[in-house]
């Protein structure tokens, strides 16, 4: 018949002072980030659990695959999140804070637009920043619908406003200083068609 010791509290006390504390959470689970497949497009995926040896599960579109931090990092530290925003020349910097312990202002590009939109959407909104210099794409992202049509045209103190039909049926009014600097190809192309059937007319 063996025998089962059990430990103290003082004895369990030790043991856990005693033992390696070095083992910290993993901040990479539960990450999510935008995967570019082969054919060049983002997907949104999310880390899952660590596997062996530097291989975590990701999920991608209902999928799951195996991949590396490396492969993951693709080259840039994880953001964990935006602290602070400035004015550089004709541009926005965003302070970002990386979970590697890294801190730095980044230029608020559309690269990182379409890396963490949600965490600048929520420091743009915890700011109340959507109506300030660029950062009318805010709005645009919140309705989470595309622009089929540019419908007219106004102008509003100095600003010529530009009305915007989106594929939810909804309209909204942006400057054309906006779209300019903060709207995708797509946006930008309907401008341009716009203005040229403005000018033929």
């Amino acid at each position: 018949m063996s025998c089962i010791k059990v430990a103290s509290t003082t004895e369990s006390e030790q043991l856990l002072k005693n033992s390696d504390t070095s083992v910290k959470h993993d901040p990479i689970l539960g990450f999510k980030f935008r995967h570019k497949d082969s054919k060049g497009d983002l997907q949104d995926a999310k880390v899952i659990k660590a596997e062996v040896e530097g291989y975590y599960t990701v999920e991608i579109t209902g999928q799951q695959i195996s991949m590396t931090h490396e492969e993951i990092m693709d080259g840039r530290g994880f953001i964990e999140k935006i602290t602070n925003h400035r004015r550089k020349g004709r541009g926005l910097e965003v302070y970002v804070v990386y979970f590697d312990g890294v801190n730095e202002w980044t230029e608020l590009d559309n690269i990182l637009k379409k890396e963490v939109p949600e965490l600048l959407t929520e420091y743009a909104i915890n700011h109340d920043l959507q109506k300030d210099f660029g950062w009318g794409w805010i709005e645009r992202h919140m309705q989470d619908a595309g622009v089929t049509d540019i419908i007219s045209h106004r102008a509003k103190g100095k600003l010529l406003e530009i009305k915007e039909l989106y594929d939810d049926g909804t309209t909204h009014w942006a400057s054309m200083g906006s779209i300019k600097k903060d709207g995708d190809d797509e946006e930008k192309d309907k401008l341009f068609e716009y203005a040229k059937e403005k000018k033929s007319s």
